[in-house]
């Protein structure tokens, strides 16, 4: 978290999204739940 916002990591620490996510939520099978500005989508890494 940066400034109250999400992004994400890869297993070096370095950004692969930066922080721009108001709520992340990551899960096992590639895929995120985010949201900005109230508004949720998912996404697949």
């Amino acid at each position: 978290m940066v400034d109250g916002l999400y992004g994400y990591i890869d297993r070096r620490g370095r950004y692969v999204v930066e922080p721009q996510f108001d709520y992340a939520q990551s899960r096992r099978d590639g895929r995120a739940y985010v949201e900005r500005d109230g508004v949720g989508q998912e996404w697949i890494f």
